[in-house]
């Protein structure tokens, strides 16, 4: 059977909102000004290179920890999944389906994301920042995903927003789906090399539940 796998933020939960608050003020804290279409532009990738790239080197760490620290000062109880997709991943499961969700977040913050949208239970295996040396765009995690699953690369498809997403399945050998409700727009996924573009819930799941995917390619 085929593994699929799902990014978190902007792919399964609609965290956009609070992603884009966090950010906010953990760089004004940091004595940043910095507007949402960079902070977009870098969802997907670990908080500490993050805070590199918008705040400068060995700032990092010191980003994170403002910006955990603010995320988890905010209500996150509205927080929720995209509509649709717990009904896509009940039927996924329901095939026999391999579930692994892959996200540059922590692994404390990433389940408690996905016990808060009603999600968690879907999920074999989960692959957070901690678990590999390198991350998306790099192939590690979805590689690590696969070896949790003991699936292969030739049987798995990663779907997820961000053009890191794209780039980290392609790197592996995957097939990859670009979903457009997330961070990324489908012209970046498009050129990223996605496989697929899924504009809504229902696309995907007319992608994701053809007899190509659903059965041993």
């Amino acid at each position: 059977m085929t593994a699929y796998l799902f990014d978190l933020d902007g792919t399964l939960a609609d965290s956009l909102p609070i992603i884009l608050q966090a950010s906010h003020l953990a760089l004004k804290e940091c004595g940043q000004e910095i507007d949402d279409e960079r902070i977009i532009a870098l969802i997907g990738v670990p908080l500490v290179q993050t805070g590199e790239l918008l705040i400068g080197p060995d700032q990092g760490e010191r980003y994170r920890d403002c910006y955990q620290k603010h995320f988890y000062a905010l209500d996150t109880s509205k927080l929720s999944a995209f509509p649709g997709l717990d009904t896509l991943l009940a039927k996924l499961k329901a095939n026999g389906a391999k579930l692994a969700c892959v996200t540059s977040k922590r692994q404390k913050p990433a389940e408690a994301t996905l016990a808060q949208i009603g999600l968690l239970d879907y999920f074999t295996a989960l692959v957070c920042a901690e678990d590999t040396v390198r991350h998306k765009p790099d192939a590690e995690p979805a590689l690590a995903a696969l070896a949790f699953l003991e699936a292969q690369e030739e049987k798995a498809i990663f779907v997820g927003d961000s053009i890191f997403d794209i780039a980290c399945a392609r790197n592996a050998g995957l097939i990859s789906c670009g979903v457009t409700w997330g961070a990324g727009e489908k012209q970046q996924l498009i050129e990223a090399g996605a496989d697929h573009i899924a504009d809504n819930v229902e696309e995907l799941a007319e992608i994701l539940l053809t007899e190509q995917y659903l059965g041993c390619r």
